[in-house]
This record gives structure tokens, C-alpha cells and sequence, in this order.
């Protein structure tokens, strides 16, 4: 949902990009000088893009195995999907370390507070926090309401 109605470097509109941007993005990895983006870069992108289809699949898979739907195969999918996952988050994890280092920027503490300098005309007008509280909240009812009720 976030990415849809989030904030300016939230949105998918503002960060997935195509095959073209991606190219360009990973030969000026190449050259050890990566082009710099204020919001998520192009593998980033693709890398968000990879853990939520994995994820809805893994999902999916996991609910299917529960309600014995589909036999043993699809158990072990379910389990190859849940390590493709974690080598995914693993490489992501690696990639924003490295990227930091080389553009001297802590993307780490910009990921876990929203916060990051930037230029003039770059920055977020508005967190949305009252916006982001209630999608929260309806995530949270949600769950609950899946598990408990």
C-alpha cells in the first residue's frame, strides 16, 4: 500500500524504472563509481520488486501447503522460495552496505529513520505519519483478524 499512496520516494511511480536505467545503473557499478539516486536506484527497485513477488508466492504456497492442497512438491517449493528469499535479503543487505561506503552516505540509518540529507527541492514535504499510522493500524487489524478472530 505504502507504495502506492506513500511518500515521494515511497511511491513505485517515483523508483521502479525501466530495463534501460537498470543497465546504465549496473555498468556504472562497473567503474566503482555508482550513479547516485536520492530515493531507491534501479536495482534497488528491482530487488523490492523481487521480494514482494516472492513474498506473495511464498505466501501463497505456504497456505496452499497448510490446507494440504498440493502435495509434497509444493512444500519443497515453498522451502526453495523461503531460502531464494533470504539469499535475496542477504544481497540487498550487502548491496546497501557497499553502497554506502562507496557513496559515503549511511543508507542504513536513512532506511530505518526516512531520514537522509539531500539537495534543496529533493527533500519529503511531509512523512504522512498520521496517514502511515492508520495503514498501520489496518495491517495490524488485519493480522489479527486473520490469526485471532
Amino acid at each position: 500500500m505504502w507504495g502506492l499512496v506513500g511518500t515521494r520516494y515511497a511511491r513505485f511511480s517515483e523508483f521502479v524504472r525501466g530495463p534501460g536505467a537498470v543497465l546504465t545503473y549496473f555498468r556504472s557499478w562497473l567503474k566503482l563509481r555508482p550513479l547516485h539516486y536520492v530515493g531507491h536506484n534501479p536495482a534497488g527497485a528491482l530487488v523490492i520488486l523481487a521480494i514482494l513477488g516472492i513474498t506473495v508466492v511464498l505466501v501463497a504456497s505456504g497456505y496452499a501447503s497448510y490446507e494440504e492442497l498440493g502435495g509434497d512438491w509444493l512444500s519443497e517449493v515453498h522451502e526453495a522460495l523461503a531460502n531464494v528469499l533470504m539469499a535475496v535479503v542477504v544481497l540487498h543487505i550487502a548491496a546497501v552496505i557497499l553502497t554506502s561506503l562507496l557513496h559515503r552516505e549511511n543508507l542504513i540509518r536513512a532506511m530505518l529513520t526516512g531520514k537522509k540529507i539531500v539537495a534543496a527541492g529533493q527533500e519529503i514535504r511531509s512523512a504522512r505519519p498520521i496517514f502511515a499510522l492508520l495503514l498501520a493500524g489496518l495491517m495490524a487489524g488485519l493480522w489479527w483478524f486473520m490469526f485471532f478472530a
